[in-house]
């Protein structure tokens, strides 16, 4: 059956949106079982992020709601780079796109950023945010 769309979604990024047909789109992954595979996949992992989102925002405090969101943001959204021998993850996002994102105040964002980069957890630069280590902030979230 048709299922309509009640949501409203912010793009964190520039994006091109089409609309396709309905019939062409099922019609197309009905022969295409390696796109609907890769689809399914890509859900799931979304679904995993989704649970992880919900679950630091009901129980967490601030600094948990941020870095599951940071690590949430990071595997979505991050840029590997090298950096003193080391790989960092670097996300071209601001604060307010941080905060909206874990559900709280650019000024509450900010102040558990510093926490974070005081344990080098992050760092700065060029308007971007780098995480240092992204299996260390995993387990920083474990605690």
């Amino acid at each position: 059956g048709e299922v309509s769309n009640k949501h409203i979604y912010e793009a964190l990024t520039p994006i091109t949106a089409r609309k396709a047909p309905r019939d062409d789109v099922l019609e197309f992954l009905h022969n295409e079982p390696d796109i609907v595979f890769d689809l399914l996949r890509r859900v799931y992992v979304g679904m995993e992020g989704l649970w992880t989102h919900m679950e630091s925002l009901t129980a967490g405090n601030a600094y948990t709601k941020l870095v599951a969101s940071l690590i949430i943001l990071a595997k979505r959204f991050g840029k590997p780079a090298e950096k003193n021998n080391e790989i960092i993850v670097q996300l071209k996002l601001g604060e307010k796109d941080i905060a909206n994102y874990a559900g709280m105040s650019r000024e509450t964002a900010s102040r558990e950023l510093q926490k974070l980069k005081k344990q080098h957890f992050v760092d700065f630069e060029n308007g971007r945010i780098s995480i240092q280590n992204l299996k260390a902030l995993e387990e920083e979230l474990n605690i």
